[in-house]
């Protein structure tokens, strides 16, 4: 009887331990319930995203001195925002090279700042994000139109434009007007004048150039009134009539040239980043500047414009594109302008009434401005799709390979391949 009534004790002090327990209390279900809770609900910040603490890596082609510019202006952004960032140049020669190699095998930077002219190869291939996917408005939007063109395809902006380095007429009033020049030439009348005037000068130069420009070539070319793929035969006139009057610099040598022994040529033609900076100093701004803008307008590849990218292999695009919108920053392009010479991408650089100030841009924007006004922005841009063929027929005429009269051919031989690919 006593055995009984023990077995009963124990029985009831056991069933009073089970529902004391909090574990054995649950059923299947709540026990699955709880271990499933961590995937319900997010972890803490500093658990979720440990690619949030990486750096933003960028990529970018750049000089030396721009390198060094750029890299002061990341050092204030890491400094306001807290943010960590990698950045490497990639020498000229090797760029597209390295920067498709990278994006192809999955080792692409968040950041890429390259060539404009590489954008859109890049994009197709699925290699970068559209600017709208990363940001609300597109900052592009409030960029020179014309830079939108090569970065737009099927729709969509894949890259932010960041400078722009075209070929620009600079001359040296002093010089011109002992020519008896006094207001610079503009047109074909006006250039007659002039290499009329030149010839009774003699041994003396009345153009700098470097030798085998293609790009100063063209730009001279629009300043005559003419059209580098389309030469009447005004136009070669003109040409060949100037071409005795070139001085050549070494190709690559121009910073040598306009540091002072060009001082009695009238003219050169030359990058704008060359006309108005050596290294990184604002040069004597005594000299008037022209630029083909209309031309340029309808063909932006000779704009030699820069981009900002980011690519889709980024882990964090929305810090990328704070960077970027840190670095395209008005005020902030002005000082970029004022240290290595490249033109400012955004219109509000160039809406002030007073623009020919020593410390402001030297010249006045308006088709530029106005150009391309949608996303899929038509232009002729002829020139960009033979520019191998053309640079080749101006470096043969330039050196003195070809004559005026080959020269000619060969450019009329690159329009015609141009119609053929058209039918």
């Amino acid at each position: 009887m006593k055995r009984k009534k023990y077995m009963f004790l124990f029985g009831v002090l056991l069933l009073s331990l089970t529902s004391l327990s909090p574990g054995l209390n649950q059923t299947p279900s709540d026990y699955t319930k709880e271990q499933r809770r961590p995937a319900l609900y997010p972890l803490p910040s500093s658990q979720r995203n440990p690619d949030d603490h990486l750096p933003i890596r960028i990529m970018v082609n750049l000089n030396s001195y721009e390198f060094e510019e750029l890299l002061k202006y990341n050092n204030d952004y890491m400094k306001e925002t807290g943010n960590l960032v990698e950045m490497t140049n990639v020498p000229n020669a090797d760029a597209y090279h390295i920067f498709n190699s990278s994006l192809a095998v999955g080792e692409a930077p968040d950041i890429m700042v390259m060539n404009s002219t590489w954008v859109r190869s890049f994009a197709t291939q699925g290699y970068l994000l559209p600017v709208e996917s990363y940001q609300s408005t597109a900052s592009g939007r409030e960029a020179v139109r014309a830079l939108l063109q090569p970065l737009t395809w099927n729709g969509y902006q894949w890259g932010t434009p960041m400078d722009m380095d075209p070929y620009v007429l600079s001359w040296h009033t002093d010089s011109l007007k002992a020519m008896g020049i006094e207001d610079l030439p503009q047109g074909s009348k006006a250039w007659k004048e002039l290499l009329a005037k030149q010839e009774t000068r003699k041994d003396k130069k009345l153009i700098a150039m470097n030798t085998e420009d293609a790009f100063a070539l063209a730009a001279l070319t629009v300043a005559m009134d003419g059209n580098p793929l389309h030469l009447s035969e005004e136009d070669m006139d003109l040409l060949t009539k100037a071409r005795p009057a070139f001085d050549f610099s070494p190709k690559g040598s121009m910073n040598d040239l306009t540091s002072g022994t060009v001082g009695n040529i009238p003219l050169e033609v030359l990058p704008i980043s060359k006309a108005v900076t050596l290294d990184g100093v604002y040069r004597d701004r005594s000299k008037e500047l022209q630029m083909p803008e209309s031309y340029y307008a309808s063909n932006p590849f000779l704009l030699r414009s820069r981009s900002f990218a980011v690519t889709a292999q980024s882990t964090h695009p929305k810090r990328a594109a704070e960077w970027v919108a840190y670095m395209n920053d008005p005020a902030l392009q002005l000082k970029w302008f004022k240290h290595t010479g490249k033109l400012p991408a955004l219109t509000a650089n160039y809406l002030g009434d007073v623009v020919n100030d020593t410390q402001e841009i030297p010249v006045r924007l308006n088709e530029l401005l106005h150009s391309g006004v949608d996303i899929d922005i038509k232009v002729d841009n002829e020139i960009q799709g033979k520019w191998d063929l053309y640079n080749k027929a101006a470096k043969l005429w330039l050196s003195g390979i070809n004559t005026a009269q080959q020269y000619k051919q060969m450019v009329e031989a690159v329009q015609k391949e141009k119609d053929k690919s058209i039918k």
